[in-house]
């Protein structure tokens, strides 16, 4: 779990880790840059620059000067309860990364070039949840050891505060994620993958309700040697 990924000229910092938290599936409608209402099928995708709206929050993808809520974020994410099985990462760790690590990170994201970060932000600019998404090409070894077949992306770093959980907001991060996967042209994407632990059960079921579906690859969990992460991934319709 410790190969340096190729994709860039540095490994993305937001491979630092990967979780999967319970979600839960509910229609969002979409809304263009800066708020102008439109229908929801006439819309693009939000990897596109716009914003998925749902009563009380929106989905938008992180820009570099959020790395202070992009710290913060990830800190309450690691003393979630679900933390030791959904991330591989610690408190303690993350904790004593300097700030330039965190400005490095939302740099990354905010590239969307290798990596792209979107949040779900409430009205009072509250966040209430993230997923990451990492770029790997065919037949390039990815952070995870691995060397993919075809060019996809890889789900991580997912935290919903539980609050939200049940609002829609997972949904919505994870609709952002795939259309932004899916608006790649260089390279273009064939399947989106995750892993999940198998002992986080309600995780992986709500990924086969989104359509993510088990690959039969798994990787040993980091730490435990007696328990598996199994890939899901859903492919290009």
């Amino acid at each position: 779990m410790s190969t340096p990924s190729p994709l860039a000229a540095r490994r993305s910092p937001l491979a630092s880790g990967d979780g999967d938290l319970l979600l839960v599936a509910e229609l969002l409608a979409f809304v263009p840059p800066f708020g102008r209402p439109a229908p929801p099928p006439a819309a693009g995708p939000a990897g596109g620059g716009g914003m998925i709206m749902r009563m009380k929050h929106i989905i938008r993808a992180v820009d570099a000067e959020d790395w202070p809520k992009i710290k913060q974020l990830r800190l309450d994410a690691l003393l979630d309860p679900a933390a030791p099985i959904a991330f591989h990462d610690s408190y303690e760790k993350a904790a004593a990364q300097p700030d330039e690590f965190w400005q490095e990170r939302a740099a990354g994201a905010a590239e969307g070039v290798a990596a792209r970060q979107f949040v779900a932000e409430a009205a009072d600019g509250r966040w209430l949840g993230t997923v990451s998404v990492l770029v790997e090409h065919a037949g390039t070894a990815t952070f995870f050891g691995d060397v993919p077949e075809q060019a996809q992306t890889h789900v991580v770093g997912v935290f919903v505060r539980s609050e939200a959980r049940g609002s829609g907001v997972a949904q919505g991060l994870f609709e952002a994620a795939l259309d932004w996967s899916w608006s790649l042209a260089e390279p273009r994407v064939e399947r989106v993958r995750l892993f999940v632990h198998e002992a986080n059960g309600r995780a992986g079921a709500m990924y086969r309700k989104t359509g993510f579906e088990p690959t039969g690859h798994h990787l040993p969990a980091p730490g435990d040697g007696t328990a598996r992460e199994i890939e899901l991934a859903v492919r290009r319709g």
